[in-house]
């Protein structure tokens, strides 16, 4: 795995958002999917969130955009990141938390 360092944009959250004037769809552009450490929390463990991870890496794929996984703390999380194609990732297991440049 990756540290991912530079100028990039991230689809991070996804919330739907509606307007008054409905326009279409709008082309949203992006270079990587992030997992929220939330759901990296949940490998190996059975949870009703442990298989959204593999939606969002699936989606990543069908969309040609990078994957990143945020709050990775454990081998075995990264190992199962890895594992599924995952390159890059972000967390203490890696690094503490460094100061802004």
């Amino acid at each position: 795995m990756t540290l991912l360092l530079g100028q990039h944009s991230y689809a991070s959250h996804f919330v739907p958002a509606t307007s008054d004037r409905q326009q279409g769809p709008q082309q949203i552009a992006f270079d990587a999917l992030k997992i929220d450490k939330s759901f990296v929390g949940t490998i190996g463990i059975a949870s009703a969130k442990s298989s959204v991870i593999d939606h969002i890496i699936d989606l990543a794929k069908a969309l040609k955009v990078e994957v990143i996984a945020e709050g990775v703390e454990q081998q075995n999380q990264a190992g199962y990141l890895r594992a599924k194609g995952v390159q890059f990732a972000q967390g203490w297991l890696f690094s503490r938390h460094l100061p802004p440049v």
